[in-house]
């Protein structure tokens, strides 16, 4: 920054202030140059991720309703695991 002294004809240089003014512009400069390294690797993780989703085929999810209504009504009761029939898990939700 220069500091102009009107009472004299000297211009001088306040060396602290140009340092601070420098300084400032170093920081915003690696501030963005980590920013767009950061942006470009998380954008690049994402497509990669998006790729391997859409390379699965698509599935014929009409062939057997009841089998996977069974299958789903297990699942989300949590009895999934514990047997194969509808009858216990319906027991043990009514004795809890």
């Amino acid at each position: 920054m220069l500091i102009v002294n009107f009472y004299s004809d000297k211009i001088t240089l306040n060396l602290a202030t140009i340092k601070k003014e420098v300084m400032e512009i170093v920081l915003q400069v690696v501030f963005a140059l980590i920013f767009g390294v950061s942006a470009w690797l998380a954008t690049r993780k994402f497509l990669a991720i998006r790729k391997n989703i859409f390379l699965g085929r698509k599935e014929d999810l009409t062939d057997q309703p009841g089998r996977r209504w069974k299958h789903m009504a297990l699942f989300a009761l949590g009895q999934k695991k514990c047997s194969k029939s509808l009858y216990l898990p319906f027991c043990t939700c009514l004795f809890m």
